[in-house]
């Protein structure tokens, strides 16, 4: 195979019409209206619909909208022609397991606190009820 034949790998695999429907479904998912999405690539209106149905962005959009949503976008976008990032995963679900972990010892401080409080006593008091005994005297005389 000559040098004039080798043909790019990635334009093989990539298939217009996924990276445009992957782009469209983050677009729609992010909740923003095709007007938004025309603003963002600097477009109108109708090429944010066109996004928005799965039409691929052009290389100038697609560097407005990883500009806009950052490098995931680009990722969740290619990943179909590249594969999955392990080491980007890996760091992701560390992550997690980090925000997890916090989140489980900060639900062990609020259940020790809640412990630490003193249950409400189901009886009202001997103040409650002598100020509930005199509010009801001071009804009855103004009643008289």
């Amino acid at each position: 195979m000559s040098l004039k034949q080798k043909v790019n790998p990635v334009s093989q695999t990539a298939n217009p019409a996924v990276l445009g429907n992957r782009a469209a479904w983050w677009l729609r998912s992010s909740g923003l209206s095709a007007k938004e999405i025309a603003r963002l690539v600097d477009a109108s209106e109708g090429t944010g619909k066109r996004l928005r149905a799965g039409i691929p962005p052009t290389s100038a959009q697609m560097t407005r909208l990883s500009q806009h949503f950052g490098w995931r976008f680009v990722t969740f976008v290619y990943e179909a022609v590249i594969g999955p990032d392990d080491e980007a995963l890996a760091a992701d679900l560390d992550d997690i397991r980090e925000r997890l972990e916090r989140l489980e010892q900060s639900d062990a401080v609020v259940r020790e606190d809640d412990a630490a409080v003193p249950p409400v006593a189901s009886a009202p008091s001997r103040d409650a009820g002598g100020l509930v005994g005199r509010v009801a005297h001071a009804a009855r005389r103004v009643r008289r």
